[in-house]
C-alpha cells in the first residue's frame, strides 16, 4: 500500500470555493467509479491520453482497480500514507522523529461530504 498520488489545495481557497471543491471531487470519484464498471472503454480513452498501446493501458488501469491504487471512494489510507512518510525518512527529506499525524496531512471534510451527498458515506 503507498499512497500513489493525492489532491492538494489550500484550505482558505477551498473554504471559500466550497462548491468548486466538492464538485470537482464529485466529478473525479464518478469518474473513478465509471472507470471501474467500464474498463475497455476507460483503457481505451487512457491509451489514447498518454500514448500508449491498448494493452498496456488495460494492465495500468487493472492494476491501478485492482490494487487499490486509486481508490473509488478517493480516500487515502493511512498505511499508504505511512508507507510514503517511510520513504520520505528513508531518503532523508524528512526528520523521522517528527512523526506523521495523518489529520494534519489528510482534510476527509469534502470528500466524505461527496460520500454522503451519493449515499455512500
Amino acid at each position: 500500500s503507498y499512497a500513489f498520488s493525492a489532491i492538494a489545495v489550500d484550505v482558505r481557497w477551498a473554504e471559500e470555493n466550497h462548491t468548486h471543491v466538492v464538485n470537482l471531487l464529485a466529478g473525479l470519484e464518478e469518474a473513478t467509479r465509471w472507470a471501474e464498471t467500464n474498463r475497455e472503454e476507460a483503457a481505451q480513452i487512457l491509451a489514447a491520453a498518454t500514448h500508449t498501446d491498448l494493452g498496456h493501458a488495460r494492465r495500468g488501469l487493472d492494476h491501478m482497480i485492482d490494487e487499490d491504487v486509486v481508490p473509488a471512494d478517493l480516500r487515502i489510507s493511512r498505511r499508504g500514507l505511512d508507507a510514503v512518510f517511510s520513504t520520505m525518512v528513508a531518503a532523508g527529506t524528512v526528520d523521522g522523529d517528527a512523526g506523521l499525524d495523518y489529520g494534519r496531512c489528510v482534510d476527509d471534510r469534502y470528500r466524505l461530504e461527496v460520500a454522503a451527498q451519493a449515499g455512500n458515506g
